[in-house]
């Protein structure tokens, strides 16, 4: 991701947290010893949809660098947010099963990644985000029939009407937001 961000701030903080997580795994490597379990790779489907789904909307088409950077960003939260519920969760059974020495460990984790999350938030409310953001408005406006299918294509992935391109047109375009009931007969 530091590879196709383009704002300094951004790629500085990608880079940042690559190093991090290279700690995260080694804690993780202390809990699997601690634990007397061998440790083994296993896929996860849901952060390689949340891979998937930021290469689809990853804003490379686009021309303007901070609608990509806004596109990172959304991907990026969208993996931390998962990595906080998990080892939220991973932490409240360690502390049932008595093992605070694995909850403590845990814990660090989950704190840098809660300390990510802000940062990218910060990043996402800045005045360059605010800029892209307009004009992921003007092409919503300009361009109704786009808009639709995106809006279709993220609802209908995560399963729910409401889509982070969704809120993103509700904010830009007044409150008026798409569902996939108001879309016309299965357009992709």
């Amino acid at each position: 991701m530091a590879t196709k961000a383009s704002d300094k701030q951004l790629k500085q903080d990608f880079l940042f947290h690559l190093d991090e997580t290279r700690a995260h795994v080694q804690r993780l490597e202390q809990v699997f010893e601690a634990l007397g379990m061998t440790k083994k790779a296993v896929d996860c489907p849901a952060i390689d949809g949340i891979i998937e789904e930021a290469d689809e909307g990853d804003g490379r088409k686009s021309a303007d660098s901070a609608v990509l950077d806004a596109a990172l960003i959304n991907a990026a939260q969208a993996a931390e947010h998962y990595e906080i519920a998990r080892y939220g969760s991973l932490i409240s059974w360690a502390r049932q099963l008595g093992r605070s020495d694995i909850s403590a460990l845990l814990q660090k984790t989950l704190d840098e990644e809660k300390v990510t999350d802000r940062k990218l938030t910060t990043l996402a409310e800045g005045p360059r985000q605010s800029a892209s953001c307009k004009l992921i408005g003007r092409t919503i406006d300009d361009d109704g029939s786009a808009a639709r299918k995106v809006a279709r294509r993220f609802s209908l992935r995560q399963g729910s009407p409401h889509s982070s391109f969704d809120c993103c047109r509700r904010i830009v375009a007044g409150g008026r937001p798409i569902y996939p009931s108001s879309l016309p007969d299965h357009e992709a």
